[in-house]
């Protein structure tokens, strides 16, 4: 990431999937999933048979990409208050407890 001011931040559910407006279909080399590992990496599915290539993002790119990841999500960390802060209105989920299945109720 050029700008070392930037960061990517984490989500509950931290995977984004880029869809161009016609598909969604992983299949679709179009379509990208991509995951933060760190504050300045973030690493995506591509096509098998390629080989891996570093994408500079820009800072505008950074701030998308963390708002797709918040709007998906109910709890976030980051690198500052501050950024946390200014991502907060964008936290989507509600945090809910989900049904168990009968059968997991006997163990």
């Amino acid at each position: 990431m050029p700008n070392p001011k930037k960061s990517f931040v984490l989500g509950s559910r931290p995977v984004v999937k880029l869809t161009p407006p016609e598909s969604n279909d992983l299949r679709d080399p179009r379509v990208e999933l991509w995951l933060a590992i760190a504050l300045d990496i973030m690493v995506g599915v591509g096509p098998p048979e390629q080989h891996e290539i570093i994408v500079d993002i820009s800072d505008k790119n950074v701030r998308l990409i963390n708002e797709s990841v918040l709007v998906q999500s109910s709890q976030i960390v980051g690198r500052s208050k501050e950024l946390i802060a200014s991502l907060s209105p964008f936290v989507g989920r509600k945090v809910g407890k989900s049904p168990l299945p009968n059968e997991w109720e006997d163990l």
